[in-house]
Order: structure tokens, then C-alpha cells, then sequence
């Protein structure tokens, strides 16, 4: 069952074409208001899974008052989307530990990861108190006595269940542990970081008073190592989705146009535009193959971020699309850098191994398009000769024969 989502815009035009977003996105709005008092009224009456709240409303209620209400008496994540940008805003609305704050006039992927991450780390936290419930039953019962007719009968079986249940909290201590860090992470990472990128593109536009020239390169530096931290850190959490089982894929057909030009459009954060030397090839497919257009896009977007990377200034990169008898879609990602050792070949797609490609330390990447790949019923590979660039590609089955 896919995420209710309430609206929260006075402004009807604007709720109307958030509206038409979150449906596209795969979400059902399950009512649209134009102010705080009937966002509380709303909530307390359909318990939405998020909140997509406006702070300037009609009525004697803002979206920041509204917020704290709901989230009073609910458990509702709340993602502000907001014209307001101000240090006071800002710091008002961080008293309602919100899941987001979005600024008008807001990017469509934006709102789509905004909301994805809100809903996972809603439904994260959730399962955490859950698996917490959980450990403390386990603990609770280590020490209940066990009578049997025979004391060394009793004995065995005590010292048995005993083992069980310790390796049984161990594992849900470990697990908690885990859901801990991801928690951690989100909450001390990803929400500062958001609000430095929304800090840093106000005063590049001037917002706060004029930019020279000097200060605009530092800006702009500083916001591509903003924008390198939030994206290791939405890897990590696209990464423990897979791992913890929570991630569902969507079934559609696949549009390789399609998604080679938003996974092209996805790299204007990091690259600052839309790179130009990206060549696609794509050739007719005459079946279909079914898959998450969402995954795929962040898995073509990962392969040609790497391979951008690994260029050098003017060298092109290829991402070519081909049928591979007898039915498999093959994709690949080609540069023209400086290629990659046998040696390193073979660890490319491990969690956490360093890569030795310029510009990318985390080693999360390459892992997380395995993921995917996997998920999706496929296998991924490289291809390369040191001195000579590399090839990344996969194959994915067409329809009626995923393995």
C-alpha cells in the first residue's frame, strides 16, 4: 500500500500541482487544506503517514504551529515546503524536528527524494522502537525458570535456551545498533547538511547582500562539498534499505531514453550543469524490461558520475543501451580515463572498499548499483585496461525471464 500524504498550501494552484507530483511519485494525497487549524483536524481524522505543510497559512495557525499539534497527538513526519528562508523560520521550525524543509520554487526529483527519505526514516524509526520492544522481551525472559521431571533434563534445557536467547538479543541488539547509527546519521548528518545547502544557494543568489566574484568560487566550492556529503550519506541509507529488506520496487516498463536523461539531468547538483560530453546510444529493444525507473535512474546516475570522475577535462563518456541475445538488455557505461588494475577489478563491488577513483572516497557507490542490479534480477561487471579507461555494464533480463 503506498504512503498517504496531506497537503498542507493555501495557495490552490500550488496544492493542485504538488498534488499532481506526489500522485506521480507513486503516493496517495489523501486530502488537500488550506490552513493549520483544519491540517490538525485532518490528521487527527485520517492519520496520514506525512505531512507536506506551507509555513505561511491562512488562519491563526502557521504551518510551524500546525506542525507541533499534530505532532503532539500523532505520529506524522512533517517536510515544510516554504518560500521563507530566513534564519528565523529556519530556527522556529527546527523545534518540530521536522523530516525536511523543501524552498520554493522547488525541483520535482527534490520533492521525490525529499519525501522518499522522509517516509524511510519515519518508517525506520518505527521499526527501531519495535525491534527495542522486542530486546527488552527477550531480556525479560532469561530468567524464567523451566521445571522438567529430570535436573539434568532441566539443566540442559535452561542452558540451551538460555544460549538461544542471548544469540537471539544479541542479534536484535546488533540490528538496533545498526538502525541506531542509520538514525544517527540521518538526524545529525543528512538534516544539517540540507539545511547548509539551503543556506549556501540563498547566498549565492544574494540573498543576504552582494557576492563578488572571490566569495562566489568559495561558495560554490563549498557547496560541492556539501552536496559530496549528502550524497554519501543517501547512499548509505539506499544502501541499508536494500540490507534491512525495506526497499520495494516498483514493476514498470522501462524507458531507456527516459531514464538516461534524468539520470544526465541528476549530476546538475554535483556538476553544477548538465555535463555535455555524455554520448547515449541507444538501440531499439524489442521487449520490454520491467524494473523501478527510480532505482535504475540512481544506478545510471551513480555508473556515470564514477566514469565522469575518472575523466579528464574533454574526454567523453558513453552510455550505450543494446539488445544481448537470447533476452537480455545490456548497459554500459564507458570513459576514457586511466583504467583500473586486475587487482582492484575483482573488490570494485564490496561494501565500503576505498575506490581509487578521483574524487570518490567512500567506496559506497559501486556497492550500492550491485544492489540494485541484483534486485532487479541482474548481474554487473567491468571491464577495463589500465591506461586505456573502463567499461561498467549490466544485464537485465527482458520480461517473463527475470532469474
Amino acid at each position: 500500500m503506498s504512503a498517504s500524504i496531506l497537503i498542507v498550501e493555501d495557495e490552490r494552484l500550488v496544492a493542485e500541482d504538488l498534488r499532481i507530483s506526489v500522485e506521480s511519485f507513486g503516493y496517495y494525497v489523501c486530502d488537500i487544506v488550506g490552513s493549520g487549524e483544519l491540517a490538525v483536524e485532518r490528521c487527527n481524522q485520517l492519520h496520514p503517514d506525512l505531512a507536506l505543510m506551507d509555513i505561511q497559512l491562512k488562519g491563526s495557525l502557521n504551518g510551524i504551529a500546525a506542525a507541533q499539534q499534530i505532532c503532539q497527538k500523532n505520529d506524522v513526519a512533517v517536510v515544510f515546503l516554504t518560500a521563507f528562508c530566513d534564519a528565523q523560520f529556519l530556527e522556529q521550525a527546527q523545534t518540530v524536528l521536522p523530516y525536511g524543509y523543501l524552498l520554493k520554487p522547488y525541483n520535482e526529483n527534490e520533492l521525490r527524494a525529499m519525501l522518499q527519505m522522509a517516509l524511510y526514516k519515519h518508517t525506520a524509526e518505527k521499526q527501531i522502537r519495535e525491534q527495542q520492544q522486542r530486546l527488552n522481551a527477550i531480556l525479560s525472559r532469561l530468567n524464567d525458570p523451566v521445571v522438567l521431571p529430570s535436573a539434568s533434563q532441566s539443566l540442559q534445557v535452561q542452558e540451551w535456551e538460555t544460549g538461544a536467547a542471548r544469540k537471539a538479543s544479541r542479534a536484535v541488539e546488533r540490528k538496533a545498533l545498526f538502525d541506531g547509527l542509520l538514525q544517527t546519521l540521518a538526524h545529525e548528518l543528512r538534516t544539517p547538511l540540507l539545511a547548509s545547502r539551503l543556506t549556501l544557494r540563498s547566498l549565492m543568489r544574494g540573498a543576504f547582500g552582494p557576492v563578488d566574484q572571490a566569495l562566489q568560487e568559495v561558495l560554490s566550492e563549498s557547496e560541492g562539498t556539501n552536496e559530496e556529503l549528502i550524497k554519501m550519506v543517501e547512499t548509505l541509507l539506499e544502501i541499508s534499505r536494500y540490507e534491512t529488506g525495506a526497499q520495494f520496487l516498483l514493476q514498470e516498463p522501462l524507458d531507456w531514453h527516459r531514464l538516461s536523461k534524468a539520470a544526465i539531468e541528476g549530476l546538475r547538483a554535483t556538476f553544477g550543469c548538465e555535463p555535455p560530453n555524455i554520448h547515449c546510444r541507444i538501440e531499439p529493444v524489442p521487449a520490454q524490461v520491467i524494473g523501478d525507473p527510480q532505482q535504475i535512474v540512481c544506478l545510471l546516475r551513480c555508473l556515470l558520475d564514477n566514469a565522469l570522475r575518472a575523466s579528464g577535462p574533454g574526454d567523453s563518456v558513453e552510455l550505450s543501451v543494446e539488445l544481448l541475445p537470447p533476452r537480455r538488455v545490456k548497459v554500459s557505461v564507458s570513459d576514457q580515463g586511466q583504467g583500473i588494475a586486475p587487482s582492484v577489478q575483482k573488490q570494485l563491488f564490496k561494501k565500503f572498499l576505498p575506490n581509487r577513483r578521483r574524487g570518490w572516497g567512500a567506496g559506497l557507490s559501486l556497492y550500492l548499483c550491485n544492489r540494485i542490479v541484483q534486485a532487479h534480477g541482474g548481474t554487473i561487471a567491468v571491464n577495463s585496461t589500465p591506461g586505456s579507461g573502463s567499461t561498467f555494464y549490466f544485464t537485465l533480463p527482458l520480461a517473463g525471464r527475470r532469474r
